[in-house]
């Protein structure tokens, strides 16, 4: 797989117990979650982006592919659509990821002090899978990567 969204409820150093950061062209940490990326399109217009709000930890994932349905092709190339969500999201709740704001094949991860979700497009055309570890609740794009670290830690699924 080229590209490949996964996390872990849990910190830093729960993450590196079950992937390493390397594998990845980013990896961003929240207040409750931590979220490794590959994508050759990481921050390309329409394309996975992320915001962390250095203030608070809080932080918002787009990843795949959306467009934000009232932005102008100048705003797609000025903007990132986490950042655009996230902002939404804290005013509007759950009502951000509407199929009014995002058009698209996505998963959003929003991390904020008060919740964090994992959402899917409304289509559910980009799928996004979880299971407990001894380290945490990990979660991604890619099943294969979660039967991994489950027989990485030892662990029968």
């Amino acid at each position: 797989m080229n590209s490949e969204l996964f996390g872990i409820f849990g910190t830093k150093s729960d993450f590196e117990q079950v992937r390493s950061s390397s594998d990845f062209d980013r990896v961003i940490t929240g207040n409750s979650v931590v979220v490794g990326i590959r994508d050759p399109t990481l921050d390309s217009p329409g394309r996975t982006t992320t915001h962390v709000d250095q203030a608070s930890s809080e932080l918002g994932v787009i990843y795949g592919e959306a467009f934000l349905r009232s932005a102008t092709v100048t705003e797609l190339t000025q903007q990132a659509t986490a950042a655009t969500v996230y902002r939404t999201f804290l005013n509007q709740g759950f009502a951000a990821l509407g199929l009014d704001r995002l058009n698209g094949s996505y998963l959003a991860v929003l991390d904020t002090v008060d919740e964090t979700i994992i959402a899917t497009d409304p289509v559910r055309s980009c799928e996004c899978f979880y299971t407990d570890t001894a380290v945490g609740r990990v979660f991604g794009a890619d099943l294969s990567q979660l039967v991994h670290t489950h027989n990485a830690l030892g662990e029968t699924i």
